[in-house]
Order: structure tokens, then C-alpha cells, then sequence
């Protein structure tokens, strides 16, 4: 692949044979389509304005340029010299300072004339914060995706999600915002509220901080929330609706683990989430181990040690394959 392939499909520019060569590759390494899925939201959020300090730049753009080689076939790709990854990587940086993605999509992204739509795919390992059109700010998890579109103009303000988001949603009694996830439909007017729906997991959940509520599951029932409500919604469409002491649920969006009696083998699915990590067994009663606490979740060393001393469980890192094997004691 040379570099104007790359550029073309990232700025949506492509032939259908292009696209057909980057999707292939994405399909073949999952590094490449890590890289590619960064490039693509970067490219697209590109209005950020940040100051920083020239020498700071140029030595993050090296650390991030020396991560994009990828190896998915015989013949090696290298993408160091693309002219994009420059732009990109200063842009990375200002994300990664400022810690909120300032919504300025261009023309250039419209998929037609008459709709814009904007997909914010964060990585495993990831975390970042949007402002949508109308100032809603949206703070999602990482290995969650949120597609929105460029300006609200209909009777509605509608996103969709998959994965993990914690919304502050602008107040406007005219224009209702909603948030289509699996199952639920989340209709609001202005509140905070934490959305949950992973493919992977069984359980979706809504989690209500402020405001009021009103979710429709399977597009006809309706389940009315107030702050403090949790609602969850199994795979068959049942749901169960609980006050919560407290809001432990956004704990993720201050950079806080928070464990509430869950089996190892349900930790582990966040696990490899907020760290791009793979998890095993070494047995199967390590499965069954439950843990219950909080800690900050900056650091992988420190959970593991924390779940090894109070899970009664034992475990093995491997640094190269970034793979951690829990074992029963």
C-alpha cells in the first residue's frame, strides 16, 4: 500500500479497489486497524486548538510515528513517512493533554450532500472526551464507538452508541436528545445519565445522576427514570429497575476501578478493555473468585496485585504478549 492510498481513504477520497486494499489489511492485523481507526477520528476532529511547547511536540510525534509500523503480510508496511501521521501525531498530543476533543468536523467528511456523519471509535486502552454539536459533552470508554451527526437540524438530537458513555447533555425542551443503544432507546431533555452496552456483555445498564429519563426498550415499552435509578436489560429483553447508593457507576469517568462483587471471569472482560491486555485462566475455579473494590486505574501492575492479594488468586504477566493468566492459589 503506498502512502496515497492511505491518505485517500482516511479523508474519504478512495476508489472502491482502495477501499477494498485498506479494509483488507484492517481485517489482517489488528494493529493497522487500531492505527488506522486513530488516524480516521483525528482526521475528522481535526479542529483542535491547543498551545504547546514546540520541543514537547516533536518528541511525542517520534514516540508515536516509532508505534505505526505494522506487519500484517509477507511483505512489510511501512507508514513513518505518510505525511498525514505528522498532522495526526500533533494532534494525538493535543488530545491526550487537554483530555477533551473539540467537535470541528469539514465538509470534506460528509458521506453525502444532504448528511454528515461523524463515528468516534475509541480503542481498547483508550479513553476520550467529544463536545457534539449542540455543547453536549460526552465522555466515552475505552473500546466504545459513537456516531453523531455534524449539526442537529431535525425534530431530534440523536446519536448512537456502542459501549460505554457518560453524557452531560445540553438542556433544550424543544429538541429532545437521544441516544439509540442495542435494545434501549435513551430519550432526554437535559440531564446526566451513564450508558452501558457492550456487544461482549450480557447486561446493558443506564444509570441516571441527574434529571429525568425515559428509556424505550424494544422500541414500545417504556420505563420512566429519576436520579440515583439503575436500569438493566438482559440479552432476552428483561429488565430490572434498582436505587443505587450511590453513583459508583461513573467512577470509570474519574479514573477509578470500582469492583462490586464480580467474578474474575466478568473483571476480566474490563480488564482487557482498559488495558488492551488479553486474560486467561489457568484454571477453571479462578473464574469464580469475586472481588469488590475500588483503585485508580492508571496502572495494570497495581490492580493485579491488589485482585492477587485480596481474591486468593495467583498471576502471571506476560510483558511481550501483553497476556495476564490468573491462577487459583
Amino acid at each position: 500500500m503506498n502512502e496515497d492510498t492511505l491518505y485517500r481513504y482516511v479523508t474519504g477520497q478512495s476508489n472502491e479497489s482502495e477501499k477494498a486494499e485498506v479494509e483488507r489489511l484492517s481485517l489482517e492485523s489488528e494493529e493497522f486497524r487500531k492505527e488506522l481507526n486513530r488516524l480516521q477520528n483525528i482526521w475528522i476532529l481535526a479542529g483542535i486548538e491547543n498551545e504547546l511547547d514546540d520541543e514537547f511536540i516533536q518528541v511525542e510525534i517520534e514516540k508515536i510515528l516509532s508505534r505505526i509500523e505494522v506487519n500484517p503480510t509477507p511483505n512489510r508496511i511501512r507508514m513513518t513517512n505518510l505525511s498525514i501521521l505528522k498532522y495526526a501525531a500533533v494532534l494525538v498530543v493535543a488530545v491526550l493533554v487537554s483530555g477533551t476533543i473539540g467537535y470541528f468536523a469539514s465538509n470534506i467528511f460528509s458521506r453525502s450532500s444532504t448528511s454528515q456523519t461523524t463515528e468516534v471509535i475509541v480503542a481498547r486502552g483508550e479513553r476520550s472526551t467529544v463536545v457534539l454539536p449542540d455543547g453536549s459533552e460526552v465522555k466515552i470508554n475505552s473500546g466504545s464507538t459513537l456516531r453523531f451527526p455534524a449539526s442537529f437540524n431535525g425534530s431530534k438530537r440523536e446519536v448512537s452508541l456502542v459501549g460505554e458513555a457518560f453524557f452531560s447533555v445540553k438542556k433544550n425542551p424543544d429538541k429532545p436528545f437521544v441516544v439509540e443503544s442495542g435494545k434501549l432507546k435513551v430519550e432526554v431533555l437535559g440531564t446526566q445519565f451513564n450508558q452501558c452496552n457492550y456487544c461482549e456483555e450480557c447486561v446493558a445498564s443506564t444509570y441516571l445522576k441527574s434529571g429525568k429519563v425515559k428509556l424505550v426498550l424494544n422500541g414500545k415499552e417504556r420505563i420512566y427514570m429519576s436520579p440515583n435509578d439503575l436500569v438493566r436489560v438482559d440479552n432476552r429483553g428483561h429488565y430490572e429497575k434498582v436505587k443505587v447508593a450511590d453513583d459508583y457507576y461513573m467512577d470509570w469517568t474519574r479514573g477509578i476501578f470500582t469492583v462490586r462483587g464480580e467474578t474474575i471471569e466478568s473483571l476480566a472482560i474490563r480488564l482487557e478493555r482498559l488495558f488492551d491486555i488479553q486474560v486467561h485462566f489457568g484454571d477453571e475455579e479462578v473464574r469464580r473468585h469475586t472481588y469488590s473494590g475500588s483503585m485508580k486505574d492508571d496502572n495494570l501492575g497495581n490492580i493485579l496485585e491488589a485482585l492477587e492479594y485480596a481474591s486468593s488468586l495467583k498471576y502471571k504477566w506476560n510483558e511481550k504478549n501483553r497476556k495476564v493468566t490468573f491462577y487459583s492459589r
